[in-house]
């Protein structure tokens, strides 16, 4: 009996420890929607969480999916959504809503922002 309570705490971690997303560092810029459409054909305002992801990310692969965006340096962290493409960014750099972005730092111009984010 004993070791079976061991084996089902073993397995449970193991079950945690796999839906755990890991990391990956970057930087974020933010942009504007000038009234239109992202690129996975949604409208959005400029105070949406929203993000666009680069093309190593495919195009529109992962549109409507949730991204968890940290800010390292105050520890501000939020959920947004993919929205657009960013065709300039590289697979670590994240393009945010003017929203996303002052949530994060508190303002906004400081433009790269560092942060960590995942999926």
């Amino acid at each position: 009996m004993l070791s079976t309570n061991y084996i089902s705490v073993a397995v449970g971690a193991m079950v945690l420890l796999a839906g755990v997303a890991e990391a990956i560092t970057g930087v974020a810029t933010y942009y504007t929607q000038q009234g239109v459409a992202g690129s996975c054909g949604v409208y959005h305002s400029d105070n949406d969480y929203i993000v666009a992801l680069g093309p190593a990310w495919g195009h529109n692969t992962h549109c409507g999916a949730t991204v968890h965006i940290r800010n390292p340096k105050n520890g501000r962290s939020l959920k947004a959504i993919v929205a657009d493409t960013c065709p300039q960014c590289a697979r670590t750099k994240l393009d945010v809503s003017v929203g996303v972005y002052a949530a994060l730092n508190g303002f906004v111009g400081l433009d790269p922002s560092p942060i960590e984010w995942h999926f």
